[in-house]
């Protein structure tokens, strides 16, 4: 049967313009180059430590604030790698009350280091003329016990307590006597005058080598620790130096 044709015959297909070799070749080179940089970064960020942070001597207390010294030794990740110093002096200026990092500067050098006596067997107590001096227990036992001297000269065992290898930090939290003795390490301890009874205690790796009294808190160094007496009578250790992916202090 005869058919009527298409009124309108259809037209030749439509080839979308393809690019030219050597653009579609180096846009497949710009993306291999960029995929294997991606992935160096990424394995090297992995495969490297943090830097190590030592805190320095010369910590000391402004405005509410402990001024921390320290040093930072190396970078992590190609990024901070070509693009920072490995080796850096930095202070860190943390709130003596939460032990938040306010702000993080770089030093050209170290700060000089005052002479400090970071342990004594006896502390006095601010604002007054008493003390927290150590005595020996009695009937020889092993140890030393705390032992409150009030202004009139009178001594009372603060009870509580009983260290080995003991030693008195400070007195400047309010309330409390800090001190460094042997337990399952070197540990440090917080105890209050009043009742003998300790309110925190924290390992560390190395003895005291600083402690500076700030308003009602204590910072104290314990090898590369940095360790902040509350003035609720708790111990917590400080991180400083942390830094981001690009290597910025956080």
């Amino acid at each position: 049967m005869y058919q009527n044709p298409p009124r309108y015959a259809p037209g030749p297909p439509v080839h979308e313009a393809e690019p030219p070799p050597q653009r579609s070749l180096l846009m497949r080179l710009v993306f291999r180059f960029v995929v294997v940089a991606v992935a160096a970064f990424a394995i090297s960020y992995g495969a490297m430590s943090d830097p190590e942070i030592t805190v320095l001597p010369g910590i000391t207390y402004a405005d509410g604030t402990f001024q921390v010294p320290y040093e930072r030794d190396g970078n992590r990740g190609l990024f901070q790698l070509l693009t920072q110093d490995g080796e850096q002096v930095r202070m860190a200026s943390v709130d003596a009350l939460t032990g938040e990092v306010r702000s993080d500067t770089r030093l050209p050098g170290p700060p000089a280091a005052p002479a400090s006596t970071p342990t004594a067997t006896e502390v006095a107590l601010p604002g007054t003329r008493e003390k927290v001096v150590l005595r020996e227990l009695p009937f020889g036992l092993p140890g030393l016990e705390l032992v409150h001297v009030t202004e009139d000269g009178r001594s009372r065992s603060m009870g509580g307590a009983m260290f080995q290898g003991v030693s008195l930090v400070s007195a400047a939290v309010p309330g409390h006597v800090l001190v460094q003795h042997q337990g399952a390490g070197i540990e440090l301890s917080v105890v209050a005058v009043a009742t003998g009874l300790v309110t925190g205690t924290l390992t560390v790796d190395q003895p005291v080598t600083s402690a500076v009294a700030g308003q009602n808190s204590v910072a104290v160094t314990a090898g590369p620790a940095l360790v902040l007496a509350h003035a609720d009578g708790r111990l917590t250790k400080l991180e400083i130096g942390e830094v981001d992916f690009f290597g910025s202090v956080s």
